[in-house]
């Protein structure tokens, strides 16, 4: 699984108390990416969640929203989701990202009505600041350990080479490879 989409996951289901409260809930996600939304859809589904996935041309989106108790958006759509979407019980994640002038100034903002969506909904997280900032640990996180298995792989390596194991050398080579391209 990816790790940092199932961080988003403990992010809902800290909000929730306990994991296993995602079971049975009715899940919106609003984006439909191959980043974010395919495969948080699919992480929601594991956990047993029913979802729907949807999209900014998606029709009464805002009855689908208001039925749901977790929305994730990820469209890119500033304000696409608004407060008389949500119900107070909802749990709403906002991992979009968009670039606005307000007052003539360049400002920060996610997919959902922050201000108006935190007065309803029972958890939100904010943009900038909410997700953004475990994407960022985690990819740094990712970095680090695929060094750090690159580096082990490479002594590995060396060392069944000075033992004249060249098999062995290259199936370290080729389990490296496919680990560090998510393909093993």
């Amino acid at each position: 699984r990816p790790i940092l989409l199932d961080e988003y996951l403990v992010m809902i289901s800290c909000n929730l108390k306990n994991r296993d409260n995602l079971k049975g809930l009715d899940a919106l996600v609003i984006g439909t990416s191959n980043i974010v939304g395919r495969p948080m859809a699919r992480l929601l589904m594991l956990e047993k969640c029913t979802v729907t996935i949807a999209n900014s041309a998606t029709k009464n989106l805002k009855e689908k929203a208001f039925m749901s108790d977790i929305i994730v958006s990820a469209t890119g759509v500033h304000n696409i989701v608004t407060a008389d979407m949500v119900n107070k019980s909802a749990t709403v994640i906002d991992v979009g990202i968009n670039r606005i002038i307000k007052d003539g100034k360049s400002q920060l903002v996610g997919d959902v009505d922050f201000e108006n969506v935190s007065k309803v909904a029972k958890f939100i997280t904010p943009v900038p600041g909410g997700v953004g900032p475990m994407t960022i640990a985690y990819l740094l996180k990712n970095t680090l350990d695929d060094a750090i298995d690159t580096a082990k792989g490479e002594v590995l390596i060396q060392r069944a080479i000075e033992k004249g194991k060249y098999s062995e050398a290259d199936d370290i080579a080729l389990n490296l490879a496919k680990k560090l391209t998510n393909a093993g």
